[in-house]
């Protein structure tokens, strides 16, 4: 599996790269005396400069890895990368080599080091004073460990060759044994990888991969995106897969873009044959982790106490776990990875990571009678149908009495109504189950499912000044956010986060007053609502006053998890798609008592539409009453890069409607009124 951010569920990271014989875990004597490689100078001066690579700071002149695996599924790496510094951020980035890896699942060998000079010349980079060090952590501490390599030096127009080995895998602790039998992984007997290519910040000239194996474990593989180029060969005992990409581009970096693996081009490969045989796996490696004590019992039963329904019990548990388990990741050796932690040991720490939570309400609901199980799925990503691990979260599964199963989440749940987040739509998993269970998707949300409602009622004076009420109701996953933006936060700091929202509906805006539902009581639909006054909101002159429309901007816009179609359009075109929380439906509606002998000078009506989002505006006056309204739909959670240009055109079309000025003009009467 692959590893991911923190948040999530660390799993299997099967070791990608390179064969090379398996060796003692030293790392290898300094050698300052290097020959140098022809082929190597002749590639660097090949490299050219940064104007032949579009202005970037460097260039991979190639990434090469190759694997072999054993019968019991342990992959031996050896990965050979080549770099050039084209600017002198370039250089500054190569200064230091980074290699990470777990010193309790994998091993990692930095064999060589060397500075290809632009003047020719070739110096070693000494390995006998790597520096091994914890890796940065927040929320998960599981000795986790990296390696840093100083590089002598380098200056724009030099080259950085490493090579190293690589064996193990990252996190996924079965059982934990002291000789090489921690570098089998937890699924043993299978090899599994995702490979990316043109995820550099760098562009890249040739990356290269190839695995063997045994050859009564071939390889499923499929390659995704841009072309890859493949090859397979084979003999009486073994495979050999090669795979390889020329002339990358550098990795796009844009706002709201989902994980790489799903625009980039890539390899998925496995020697598990289908998926079910990985849910039965996993149903078997976690089973044990779910009887409960009688400190769980006791609490369960306080749950539920005097509730009537199945749903209504679930609920109280999800919830619960949700908010009493804190999001925390100890290593505790033997549980960590794949295996849950027992639900007893979560229990009374009262801490674990999405798969401690997830087994936390597995042991509850087992302990009412409920069948449950845990389930694995990617958070934000899509999951092909090889079954390589593709995984980054783990969540429940509650199977019905008809047989079908409901997909629960505690670790998304706090501060929310729903069981599931709405925001883990269109998502891939996988449940683990005796029988075996394929991999499935989450049904889409419809855009009114989630989204926020804008109310706003005000007076205009004939000095511009704007006194009024503003009325916020979220739905969905932007209800589950603001409840936990507000109730994370001190009460002393309530009225600056609405004191922030009010400045984007309209910067110079005074909040008055306030009141808002309770974040913690979940049983009311939540709003937040207040006064507040605008001095000088529009501008006034003799015969006509101008004003914008205030409550038809976002009043999260620049909020990535509250706002983020709109952060996602920053240009005509973009190289990756987007991905956003869920559709959304953003609607507001401004009603002004006009002040008097004033009239909207021409109504205002904007519409666009197309398959990824919509928009429509329109002012008008009712009696003495100026309507603004605004409405911007969000239709897809995937934006693909063709259909970037519509959800563009959407919120450039809301900005526009909410930057242009509203005019009124004083009616004949007064005018003339005003001349005598």
């Amino acid at each position: 599996m692959r590893t991911n951010t923190a948040g999530t569920m660390l799993l299997i990271l099967a070791a990608v790269m390179t064969w090379a014989p398996v060796a003692a875990a030293q790392e290898a004597p300094a050698d300052t005396a290097v020959s140098c490689d022809p082929e190597i100078a002749r590639l660097v001066r090949a490299a050219g400069d940064s104007a032949r690579h579009g202005g970037a700071d460097g260039v991979v002149i190639f990434d090469r890895s190759t694997v072999r695996v054993e019968e019991n599924g342990r992959a031996h790496v050896v990965r050979r990368r080549l770099q050039k510094a084209l600017a002198e951020a370039g250089a500054a980035r190569l200064a230091v080599q980074r290699f990470d890896y777990d010193p309790a699942t994998s091993l990692i060998e930095v064999r060589r080091a060397v500075v290809h000079r632009a003047n020719g010349a070739c110096e070693a980079a000494p390995t006998e004073g790597i520096a091994d060090l914890p890796q940065p952590a927040v929320s998960i501490y599981w000795g986790l460990r990296m390696k840093l390599l100083p590089i002598p030096r380098p200056a724009v127009g030099d080259a950085v060759e490493t090579e190293t080995y690589f064996t193990g895998f990252q996190i996924a602790y079965l059982d934990q044994p002291q000789d090489d039998e921690r570098f089998v992984p937890p699924m043993r007997g299978h090899y599994y990888d995702t490979v990316l290519f043109g995820d550099e910040p760098w562009p890249t000239t040739e990356k290269s991969y190839s695995v063997t194996t045994p050859r009564d474990r071939p390889l499923e593989f499929e390659t995704y995106g841009p072309p890859v180029s493949v090859s397979v060969t084979f003999d009486d005992r073994e495979f050999l897969y090669a795979f390889q990409a020329r002339n990358l581009r550098a990795k796009p970096a844009e706002p709201t873009a989902p994980d790489p693996s799903d625009y980039l081009s890539k390899v998925v490969m496995a020697t598990v044959p289908d998926w079910r045989e990985k849910s039965r796996w996993f149903f078997h490696a976690n089973e044990a982790q779910f009887e409960a004590d009688a400190p769980v019992r006791a609490m369960v039963d306080r749950i539920v106490s005097g509730l009537r329904t199945d749903e209504e019990r679930v609920a109280a548990l999800n919830r619960w776990v949700a908010h009493h388990i804190r999001y925390r990741g100890f290593s505790l050796g033997p549980q960590e990875g794949y295996t849950m932690q027992p639900g007893s040991l979560v229990f009374a720490n009262r801490a674990g990571v999405c798969k401690d939570k997830a087994g936390m309400l597995v042991t509850m609901m087992r302990a009412l009678g409920y069948q449950a199980y845990p389930a694995m799925t990617m958070a934000g990503s899509r999951v092909e149908r090889i079954a390589a691990d593709q995984f980054n979260h783990a969540v429940v599964a509650w199977r019905l009495p008809d047989g079908a199963f409901r997909m629960l989440d505690p670790t998304w749940a706090p501060f929310s109504r729903d069981v599931w987040s709405r925001a883990e739509t269109d998502q891939h998993y996988v449940i683990g189950t005796a029988e075996g269970q394929d991999l499935e998707i989450t049904p889409r949300e419809a855009p009114d499912r989630n989204g926020v409602t804008v109310r706003f009622a005000a007076t205009l004076d004939a000095q511009g000044n704007l006194d009024g009420t503003v009325r916020i109701e979220p739905v969905g996953w932007i209800e589950d956010r603001l409840r936990r933006k507000l109730g994370r936060s001190s009460t002393l700091e309530t009225r600056a986060i609405i004191e922030e929202f009010a400045g984007r509906l309209s910067p110079g805006s005074s909040v008055a007053s306030h009141r808002l539902v309770d974040p913690f009581d979940i049983d009311r639909p939540f709003f937040l609502e207040f006064g507040h006054r605008i001095e000088r909101h529009a501008s006034v002159g003799a015969d006509t006053i101008r004003l914008a429309p205030a409550a038809s901007r976002h009043p999260f816009g620049p909020d990535r998890a509250l706002g983020d179609y709109v952060q996602a359009v920053t240009g005509d075109e973009r190289a990756s798609p987007v991905l956003l929380r869920a559709p959304q439906t953003v609607s507001a509606e401004e009603r002004i008592a006009l002040p008097a002998g004033f009239d909207l000078a021409a109504p205002v009506e904007r519409r666009v539409e197309s398959d990824a989002a919509a928009f429509e505006g329109s002012v008008s006056q009712e009696g003495r009453t100026l309507v603004i309204r605004a409405r911007t739909v969000t239709r897809r959670r995937n934006v693909s890069t063709s259909e970037y240009a519509g959800l563009a055109e959407a919120v450039r079309t809301a900005r526009e409607f909410a930057e242009t000025p509203i005019v009124l003009r004083r009616s004949v009467e007064q005018r003339r009124g005003g001349a005598r």
